[in-house]
């Protein structure tokens, strides 16, 4: 049987995590995470 791994996140360092949330929030269609600010962002699948 051959193992199987699953991506769950990925992490990017950058200068304003807000402005780079907006980017990706863009190109995907998720939503940012209600905990996010100036120096953590996340984004999520819809609910």
């Amino acid at each position: 049987m051959s193992a199987r791994m699953r991506l769950t996140a990925v992490t990017l360092d950058c200068a304003d995590p807000l402005v780079l949330a907006a980017f990706y929030q863009r190109a995907t269609g998720l939503h940012l995470d209600d905990r996010s600010d100036g120096d953590f962002a996340g984004l999520v699948r819809p609910r």
